[in-house]
């Protein structure tokens, strides 16, 4: 094995915790400069620059050597940029092509996650479900199964649907949410998930953390099979578009975060 093949799996899944884009889970097998290059300014943060690198692969033909994989990381560098759009296009192209779970499992969640931001729920739901059902050793479960049970409750049938079938809880099981700022005003529909843990001491220390920087967090709980899951947003807004204000101040903490009503 090659140095610095592998990623330390602890970095990756505190990256995860934090809702923050993972790190690929391997490091780019090409030799070349410029997929080395890409590698550095991906961890680096720098994902402008990295897909300045990735473009010589992302201008080739599907199917050529290097695409799919080069597809994976613009997709997770455009997650982070906002193009959720680039980002589904991307993460198609590397599903298409990969052929290892372990890029395979985080590339089905990052799709997910794409069209989630776009509003298409019912695809991000199965694009989770095939994550978690068939590369389930591969991604954070934790998370992935937050996003999905998210993503559920905006289906028209989701109030018509049995808890089994959706793979949740029904509203009336719910618990109350964690926080004052949690109980909700219908004239302020719109709140910022910056978060998901499998333990209140982790989402409360986020909370924690936001909190210091001005921003009203808070934990909404919620179980998800048999587990209970804590999620840290920020808010109640009366409009998606005051939502997406507080969203960019929160990305350029170097968080990913998704508007949930």
């Amino acid at each position: 094995m090659r140095p610095g093949q592998w990623i330390p799996g602890a970095f990756a899944l505190a990256c995860f915790c934090s809702c923050k884009t993972p790190p690929p889970p391997i490091a780019p097998r090409d030799s070349a400069a410029g997929m080395s290059e890409a590698y550095r300014h991906y961890l680096g943060g720098q994902y402008r620059q990295a897909l300045e690198s990735l473009r010589p692969w992302l201008q080739l033909p599907a199917g050529s050597p290097g695409v799919a994989e080069a597809a994976f990381w613009a997709g997770f560098c455009h997650l982070k940029l906002g193009d959720y759009v680039l980002a589904e296009k991307r993460f198609q192209t590397a599903v298409g092509g990969l052929g290892q779970p372990n890029f395979l499992g985080p590339a089905f969640v990052g799709l997910a996650d794409s069209e989630m931001a776009q509003g298409h729920y019912r695809e991000a739901v199965s694009h989770y479900e095939r994550a978690l059902q068939q590369f389930g050793a591969y991604v954070d479960r934790v998370r992935a199964e937050a996003r999905a049970s998210e993503a559920r409750e905006h289906l028209p049938d989701a109030g018509k649907t049995s808890p089994q079938a959706r793979g949740g809880v029904s509203t009336a099981q719910r618990p109350a949410r964690d926080s004052a700022h949690a109980t909700g005003d219908r004239s302020r529909p719109y709140s910022v998930q910056v978060g998901a843990f499998a333990e209140r001491s982790s989402a409360r220390k986020l909370v924690e953390q936001i909190g210091r920087d001005g921003f009203p967090a808070y934990i909404k709980r919620i179980p998800e099979q048999a587990k209970r899951l804590y999620l840290v947003r920020v808010g109640h807004y009366r409009s998606r578009e005051e939502a997406i204000g507080v969203q960019k101040q929160l990305k350029s903490m170097g968080f990913d975060t998704l508007i949930v009503p």
